[in-house]
């Protein structure tokens, strides 16, 4: 078996690959890392070459992310409507009424998803042209992704809270609680 020899940069060090294997870094930064690494290995050559690479390989997940968020959402939606359109909740059943559910997550999800990525860069650009100074932050979509995951609970909660007779204020506030930790969370763990 042939030895594949991979050749590091100056500023590739022992301590950012432990770094990367240790969780301190994003999921985006230890997946880049790792196929980086993949690509030196099997197609032997050097870590920087591969690196070019890997560029690449983040903007394709990155076009890709909003292609399958798009879809996922467009076929929800068609979906969750023609579910409601040929069924009623007593035909339906018990599976019936949980991939309604899942629909309504999947449809909130997406729309969220966008809603969150699209209003944080149109607050920026309207910062920029009111406040001089340093503008405000533009969300990812991963960010505005994981903020929808928990923000698209609600309706799903909500409906479910209607569905057994509970939709009072103790449970408007105890769904507005959980949003709250659930980005209190997010704005604090993920970068």
């Amino acid at each position: 078996m042939e030895s594949v020899q991979v050749h590091l940069p100056r500023d590739f060090s022992e301590r950012s690959v432990q770094t990367a294997c240790s969780g301190r870094l994003s999921v985006v930064h230890t997946l880049n890392f790792l196929y980086v690494a993949f690509a030196a290995t099997r197609t032997s050559r050097s870590v920087a070459q591969a690196s070019s690479n890997s560029l690449l390989w983040v903007v394709y997940l990155l076009v890709m992310l909003k292609i399958f968020i798009s879809s996922l959402t467009i076929v929800s939606l068609c979906l969750l409507f023609v579910l409601l359109n040929i069924f009623t909740p007593t035909s339906a059943g018990p599976f019936g009424i949980l991939v309604i559910f899942i629909f309504v997550y999947l449809s909130s999800f997406g729309l969220m998803t966008f809603f969150l990525y699209w209003a944080s860069r149109l607050i920026s650009q309207i910062s920029t042209i009111i406040v001089v100074g340093k503008p405000a932050r533009v969300l990812s979509l991963r960010r505005s992704y994981f903020f929808a995951s928990i923000l698209s609970a609600a309706p799903v909660m909500l409906i479910g809270l209607k569905s057994v007779g509970a939709a009072g204020v103790y449970g408007y506030l105890l769904i507005a609680i959980f949003v709250a930790i659930g980005c209190l969370y997010i704005s604090k763990r993920i970068v």
